[in-house]
């Protein structure tokens, strides 16, 4: 055998071998030619089996258990326990979530909850992804769901929708709540109305969950069809790190707060269509009856803040409605 003759068998390559069809064999002067086309042929096989659209449509569906008659199981709480009641798990105030403890992959979803609402009016309590940055709001500040956020068409979109009552939301009954993502199309519904639809969000949701704000809420079924992301949350997952002299205090508001006589706390916060103060003498375990500070019909008056201006004398700002109430302590704090 000729050198050149052993060179070009040595290099002699039966592609019908590697590709698993019929395919002719090259000697050396042809090899560079097959070999790129092996390596695209490689290249595209690798790209369709690593993509996160492939690896999502492949995945198996499952059915994600959170809360099951009024009992958590694949439940993440953030900002505070949830408590078990009669057949439901229940939480007020801010930042109490109550989330699964998967996120959901790209991919159709089904998404049912069983709900109430206790003090629904102008509470704001909604359904979110992502802790904030797209909301479901079952009532907000102007009586109306709202939505925001990329369900709603922008990052900073908001947008109201219709009357709680005319979609079957009432105060304090329970209700059930879908989502239903099916090829790239987002419903929101209603006791099996449909709310909204949109094709605004068709990627990954590795967070999503409930939080009740201004009211109480009351969930005694949550559960998720879909395909999930590998990680599981754990309640410290979502924590912030404290520094060894802070202790968190579990309460029903998120102030501001101020030190009034008798070593009591007073909050003030824009609650059922108002700006209210409550008073605390257990550091916010426990909260006295809302005295109304204002109230006016047809306009909004909302995220107050409150100092004191000299021993005595508050004063109490609102963000939106823009008013400077001044006041005295006695007039809504027993001595």
């Amino acid at each position: 055998m000729a050198k050149n003759d052993f060179e070009a068998s040595r290099y002699s390559l039966d592609f019908s071998k590697v590709l698993g069809r019929p395919c002719l064999t090259i000697g050396r002067k042809g090899l560079n030619v097959r070999i790129a086309l092996l390596s695209s042929m490689v290249a595209i096989t690798f790209a369709a089996s690593s993509s996160p659209f492939r690896r999502a449509a492949e995945a198996a569906t499952e059915e994600l258990a959170v809360v099951g008659n009024g009992v958590r199981a694949n439940a993440c709480f953030v900002g505070g326990e949830w408590q078990s009641g009669s057949g439901f798990l229940e939480a007020g105030g801010y930042d109490r979530w109550l989330l699964a403890d998967r996120g959901l992959d790209q991919g159709d979803f089904h998404l049912k909850a069983r709900l109430s609402i206790h003090g629904l009016d102008k509470s704001a309590a909604r359904f979110a992804f992502n802790r904030g940055e797209s909301s479901f709001g079952f009532e907000g500040s102007h009586d109306k769901i709202y939505i925001t956020g990329v369900v709603a068409g922008g990052k900073e979109t908001a947008s109201a929708l219709t009357d709680p009552k005319e979609a079957g939301i009432v105060d304090g009954q329970p209700f059930t709540f879908e989502v239903i993502r099916k090829d790239d199309k987002l419903t929101f519904s209603i006791n099996g109305k449909p709310i909204r639809s949109s094709n605004a969000h068709d990627g990954p949701i590795p967070v999503l969950g409930f939080e009740p704000r201004r009211a109480v809420m009351r969930i005694e079924q949550f559960s998720i069809q879909g395909t999930f992301l590998a990680d599981i949350y754990e309640d410290h997952s979502f924590g912030v790190w404290f520094h060894p002299q802070v202790t968190p205090v579990d309460t029903l508001w998120r102030g501001p707060f101020l030190n009034v006589p008798d070593d009591r706390v007073l909050t003030v916060v824009n609650h059922e269509g108002g700006v209210q103060a409550f008073v605390s003498e257990d550091d916010g375990k426990m909260w006295t009856e809302p005295v109304i500070v204002v109230r006016e019909r047809g306009k909004r008056q909302s995220y107050p803040k409150v100092f004191e201006r000299r021993p005595g004398e508050l004063w109490i700002t609102t963000w939106q409605g823009g008013q400077l109430f001044k006041l005295r302590e006695t007039d809504f704090v027993d001595n």
